[in-house]
């Protein structure tokens, strides 16, 4: 059981169980007018919108019904035009058509599966959730911890599949390491037929699903922010939570504020809250609501914005001050960065290992085509995608308010040519 534990930190063996056991919590308990937010990190991320992806396919059974799980859950993932008619039938019958609040989630990863990635529908785009929020960080490198963005949607058949069949095979690369690593995996990701395809994205089942579904609500209001620090400092877990500053109080606050902001009714524990310096007052989400709204787009000769200048002022009445004080006395992880001490230069070596390894790494463009090739990682940082990706002002502030004794700041993530960050709070 210990064996099957780490490997299901490590390549989310157990994913249909993690999903299956979240689903039948929300089936037992959800009534009528409820509203559904779901929260993770990691890999809890990627199967948080997996189990809102779930629900947007097969809806959600009434309670009790726990034999009918399985088979709702086998529905859910396959992927053929049979199993979305079955879907559609099983849905109508057995479920309840709900609609999700809120989806947020710190730095989604997805490598479920052992050398390649099994992509489940509906998780990387989702049109019954009215909000989504993810935090990314800036700082991690190791290939088995790709961040999963929400995927832009160019076409119905995008969001009809959630990006599943975009992400196939490409016919084109016939590396002899794209070639080892079909073998390895006895075939990869087959490339569907043409004519299969293309009536997979523009036929009757997809644009019923795009057009008329019964879970069909406004556009999902998207915001992923990146953030300093490595994956387990923004999500948690490398530093204790009785330290006084910690990169992941960063996200946390935002996070809650974005909940606030969204109206999801949450009703918080106001003296814990207090605890963490996390300020919802109508003045604090206003000024936060401002800075956003007026971040200037930067051009290529332009330099970031001045942090104690444009944002501090705006933020000093706050007990929080915009988080300055936390970004610039935490310390970056990196679990690349080798540490000759017993036992962690084992974790050290485990960790370059799997840099080792051939993985099939993914790059969505403008236009919402995806471009695959395998590679070994190396520990390359990461590439934060978009014409203009969105920056926490803590990043700035913990880039330009060098502490004495601190190590210079500098994000490792890469941009685009001719791209500069928006910051926003």
């Amino acid at each position: 059981m210990k064996l099957a534990n780490i490997l299901d930190q490590a390549v989310a063996w157990y994913i249909g169980a993690h999903i299956t056991g979240g689903y039948k919590w929300l089936m037992d308990r959800y009534r009528e007018g409820d509203r559904i937010c779901i929260f993770g990190f990691s890999r809890g991320a990627y199967t948080a919108r997996a189990l809102a992806g779930m629900i947007n396919k097969v809806g959600l059974l009434p309670p009790g019904n726990y034999e009918q799980v399985t088979i709702a859950y086998d529905i859910y993932r396959t992927d053929t035009d049979e199993g979305y008619t079955l879907s559609d039938g099983f849905r109508d019958t057995f479920s309840r058509i709900v609609p999700i609040e809120f989806v947020g989630v710190w730095d989604s990863v997805s490598s479920v599966g052992i050398i390649r990635s099994h992509t489940l529908p509906y998780a990387a785009s989702n049109n019954i959730i009215s909000t989504f929020r993810h935090a990314m960080a800036l700082d991690e490198r190791r290939a088995w911890f790709i961040v999963d963005p929400w995927h832009i949607r160019p076409t119905p058949r995008s969001d009809f599949l959630g990006g599943l069949f975009s992400r196939r095979k490409d016919p084109n690369d016939q590396s002899l390491l794209a070639r080892f690593v079909e073998w390895l995996t006895f075939g990869g990701c087959k490339e569907l037929p043409e004519v299969e395809r293309h009536g997979r994205a523009y036929g009757e089942t997809s644009k019923k699903l795009f057009t008329s579904s019964p879970n069909a609500r406004s556009p999902t209001d998207v915001k992923e922010v990146w953030f300093a620090g490595c994956h387990s400092d923004v999500g948690g877990g490398n530093i204790p939570d009785s330290h006084p500053h910690n990169l992941s109080d960063i996200t946390l606050r935002w996070m809650v504020r974005e909940c606030t902001m969204a109206n999801t009714k949450i009703v918080w524990n106001e003296p814990r809250l207090r605890q963490l310096r996390i300020d919802i007052s109508p003045e604090r989400l206003q000024v936060s609501k401002a800075i956003t709204t007026n971040a200037p787009i930067l051009h290529e000769s332009q330099t970031a914005p001045s942090y104690e200048k444009v944002f501090a002022p705006q933020l000093t009445q706050f007990e929080d001050k915009g988080e300055a004080a936390d970004a610039q006395w935490s310390q970056v992880h990196d679990s690349l960065v080798f540490k000759w001490a017993w036992p962690m230069c084992i974790t050290s070596l485990l960790w370059w290992i799997l840099e080792f390894l051939p993985m099939k790494q993914w790059a969505q463009d403008p236009d919402g085509k995806w471009h695959g090739s395998h590679h070994v990682n190396l520990g390359r940082p990461r590439h934060a995608a978009g014409n203009t990706p969105l920056f926490h002002i803590s990043v700035l502030a913990k880039e330009q308010g060098q502490i004495e004794g601190q190590p210079l700041y500098k994000s490792r993530a890469t941009l685009g040519e001719g791209v500069t960050p928006t910051y926003v709070d």
